[in-house]
C-alpha cells in the first residue's frame, strides 16, 4: 500500500518498503515507556483514520488481510508468553496500532490500540469485508 501512495518515496536510497511484514516499523521499546507491558519490541502498524459520530469517538481504518493475519499471531504469541521472552530468544513482541487523523490538514494522534488481537477476540471490534479480488482464468466465455 505504501509503495501504491507515495512511489517516490519507495524508490531505492534505503526507502524500498516491505508491505509483507503487516507493520510499519519496530520499536526497541528497551525503557518500557511506549508499551504498558515493560520493555519489550513493539511491532507499529499506522493508520490513518477517520472520526465520526456525536463526540467524534467513532473510528474507522481499514486492514490489509496481511495485517490481520500479523496481527492475529502476534497476539497469540503474546498471550502464550504471560511475560516471558519469546520462544526464539529473543524478547517479547507486542503489536500496537497508532491511528493519526486529519492526516492531510494538520495530523494528529487520535490513539493507540495495543494488542488489537485481543479486541478482535473480544468482539470489540467489528470486522466489514470491503473488497474482493476476484481473478478471472479465462477458461469460460464471458458474454454480454
Amino acid at each position: 500500500a505504501k509503495q501504491a501512495m507515495f512511489p517516490q518515496e519507495c524508490q531505492g536510497g534505503g526507502g524500498d518498503v516491505d508491505d509483507s511484514l503487516g507493520y510499519d516499523f519496530e520499536y526497541m521499546d528497551r525503557g518500557g515507556e511506549l508499551s504498558p507491558y515493560g520493555p519489550m519490541r513493539c511491532l507499529i502498524e499506522v493508520k490513518a483514520c477517520s472520526m465520526t459520530g456525536p463526540a467524534g469517538d467513532h473510528m474507522e481504518f481499514f486492514m490489509s488481510a496481511n495485517e490481520m493475519e500479523v496481527c492475529r499471531q502476534h497476539h497469540m504469541e503474546f498471550t502464550q508468553s504471560k511475560g516471558a521472552p519469546s520462544r526464539s530468544g529473543g524478547s517479547r513482541s507486542l503489536y500496537l496500532m497508532m491511528f493519526v487523523r486529519d492526516v492531510m490538514r494538520h495530523p494528529q494522534i487520535a490513539g493507540m490500540l495495543f494488542d488489537p488481537g485481543a479486541y478482535i477476540e473480544k468482539g470489540q471490534l467489528r470486522l466489514t469485508p470491503q473488497n474482493y479480488k476476484v481473478v478471472w482464468d479465462g477458461s469460460s466465455n464471458i458474454t454480454n
